[in-house]
């Protein structure tokens, strides 16, 4: 008698995707709001992979110090490839759905390479974002990682 009122009363509700909002309001110009981060982008992993390649082929180099270097190189890189490539296919082919494993694996992604920035992506008020803060969001995430590879190489005579 119990399994029947139990089996009567519960419900079940999967969710199997998400819908990204993108920039609300840019839809006309959205592929030329596009190139700046993704020149970003490829440029973070162009200066990362060549930080990593020095580091990896001048002996000298092989110290402490340059091992950090290194691991916030593949942190950068990791940083921006979880991010970049759904802002981007958002911004070009309009893919704003997300499945749930996509979404779960991105959001552990995020939190495993920078935990602390993964508040970024919380909005209070996920109603109208204003675009600059969202476009200040994204350049957030793209701009340090294509430009800590040449702070790596200024500070450091060796390279």
């Amino acid at each position: 008698m119990f399994q029947d009122l139990r089996d009567s009363n519960s419900s079940q509700f999967q969710v199997s995707e998400f819908i990204l909002m993108g920039f609300p309001g840019i839809h006309s110009w959205q592929h030329w709001l596009s190139l700046p981060p993704a020149l970003l982008y490829l440029l973070a992993l162009r200066a990362n992979i060549l930080i990593l390649t020095i580091f990896y082929q001048e002996a000298s180099l092989h110290q402490p110090m340059y091992h950090f270097l290194g691991i916030l190189a593949v942190v950068d890189m990791g940083l921006t490839t979880t991010i970049m490539p759904k802002i981007l296919a958002i911004l070009w082919f309009s893919a704003k759905a997300i499945s749930l494993p996509e979404c779960f694996a991105q959001m552990y992604a995020i939190h495993c390479f920078v935990a602390m920035e993964s508040g970024i992506f919380i909005d209070s008020g996920r109603m109208k974002l204003p675009l600059i803060p969202v476009l200040l969001k994204v350049l957030h995430n793209v701009i340090p990682p294509a430009l800590n590879p040449m702070v790596y190489a200024l500070k450091n005579k060796e390279l």
